[in-house]
């Protein structure tokens, strides 16, 4: 990854400091990762489960201008793991997987990531066919700060942290019945010693716990050729001063599908729309690409109403598409982000093509 960052227009209020100069900005930082592994599995058969290791290397490279009399413009290190993992998924009734991985060595001594999930399904009687299944999740994650949260230098910006570890649990739960096309999930996110960017748009570690509840629901429906995809998202945080989020999010797609010619050309003609309710606005700073929480500005409350094309034959995908229909109608202009309004009604197309043997 190489990113630059240029400005030759500072006489702005975008900006509060000049570290080095107020003629231009001209930012760079790089980062580059070169992994190794060996790993040995052994597959899974009736009676015991798929098992897997491996042992592991990532040589990660920083590259941050801080200076130019400085030496450690350039930080290198050398993350060596080891990782374990269990899995049964041929059974009938019942599939588990679980992973864990564990840093020894370099900038992620001490990491460790602990992934689980268990699953029972139910059929219809003695037949093939799948009634509903429950599955159940559990993920704890005990990561260092990303190595820019914690050293960066640019023009605008400039920050050494001392940050601890992030510590992140999950619970998961998910119920489907796909003979109805109907999924209901629920997850529960608690973070320790999590890392956001406050109002100057500078990372800062929150020292109290941030717990973060989503509940979600997807129904699809089928009528002769007509298909209607439903998704309803609702979520809640304990501190939304860190961590501001819409409350209700909704996703509906109406469209009529079939073939122009049989059996070939797939279309696909309908609309979407994508709407949640009112919450703060973020800003963003373009010197280093982050978004930052503000009070002062509100989004959502705004339907994002498209149509859409599609046809398919084969593996090639052409697909129209007339974004942000309501613009001008529900309102002239529509801010997702502080000062940055959403493009207004334009219209897009383009071809995919997927190579295959």
């Amino acid at each position: 990854m190489f990113r630059t960052y240029e400005d030759a227009d500072l006489n702005t209020d975008l900006y509060k400091n000049f570290y080095y100069g107020k003629a231009a900005t001209y930012d760079s930082l790089f980062f580059r990762r070169m992994t190794n592994q060996f790993h040995l599995k052994f597959a899974e058969s009736r009676l015991t489960p798929a098992l897997k290791g491996a042992i592991g290397m990532e040589n990660d490279m920083y590259y941050n201008f801080k200076d130019y009399h400085s030496a450690n413009n350039v930080s290198d290190y050398s993350n060596a793991y080891f990782e374990g993992g269990i899995g049964k998924n041929k059974s009938r009734n019942m599939f588990l997987n679980a992973v864990y991985r564990q840093y020894l060595t370099g900038y992620k001594t001490g990491d460790f990531t602990l992934k689980g999930t268990l699953g029972l399904k139910f059929y219809q009687g003695e037949s093939d066919t799948l009634k509903y299944y429950f599955k159940a999740s559990v993920d704890f994650y005990n990561k260092e700060p990303d190595y820019f949260l914690k050293h960066y230098y640019s023009n605008n910006y400039r920050w050494e942290n001392n940050f601890d570890k992030t510590q992140t649990t999950r619970v998961g739960a998910e119920f489907s019945i796909p003979m109805w096309h109907l999924k209901i999930g629920a997850s529960n996110y608690l973070i320790n010693k999590y890392i956001y960017f406050d109002s100057n748009a500078e990372p800062k570690q929150f020292s109290d716990a941030l717990n973060v509840f989503s509940v979600s629901a997807m129904k699809d429906f089928f009528f002769w050729h007509v298909r209607f995809a439903n998704r309803l998202t609702w979520q809640k945080t304990n501190k939304n001063a860190i961590l501001n989020l819409p409350q209700l999010a909704l996703y509906h797609s109406t469209y009529f599908e079939f073939y122009l010619v049989k059996n070939v050309l797939l279309t696909q003609i309908g609309g979407e729309i994508n709407y949640s309710t009112q919450y703060d606005a973020f800003g963003y700073s373009p010197a280093t690409s982050v978004f930052y929480p503000l009070r002062h500005s509100k989004a959502g409350e705004y339907p994002l109403l498209n149509g859409f094309a599609n046809i398919k034959i084969r593996g090639v995908l052409m697909f129209f598409k007339w974004e942000n229909i309501c613009n001008g109608w529900v309102r002239d202009w529509y801010y997702s982000t502080d000062n940055y309004p959403y493009q207004d009604f334009h219209f897009m197309f383009g071809i995919l093509w997927r190579f295959g043997d």
